[in-house]
């Protein structure tokens, strides 16, 4: 796929926070995970491959992290008193002390 200009300079920017390790936002972790295949990013960015892998798994690691607070997000669980809407199963078993 080819980018406009823009497009590349927000992936140049994106490549930068991951080496940087900052937090990526929706629209760097939408464009690495497009365009950020391990050899683009060798043959169009000059990266070496660790450099690549680096990229690669730094935008994964955000992408489970962001996917992650998703599925867990407390209003989901909880009703209006803060109070979970689902039983644990744990919660009805005995502890055996030893």
């Amino acid at each position: 796929m080819k980018l406009n200009k823009n497009d590349r300079d927000q992936l140049n920017i994106a490549i930068g926070k991951c080496f940087a390790k900052s937090p990526l936002d929706m629209y760097d972790k939408e464009i690495l995970l497009k365009e950020g295949t391990l050899m683009n990013l060798i043959n169009e960015y000059g990266l070496n491959e660790n450099q690549a892998r680096e990229v690669i798994l730094w935008c994964q690691l955000q992408c489970q992290k962001e996917w992650g607070q998703n599925s867990f997000y407390v209003n989901k669980y909880c009703d209006n008193d803060n109070k979970f809407k689902y039983k644990s199963p744990y919660s009805d078993q005995k502890r055996f002390r030893t």
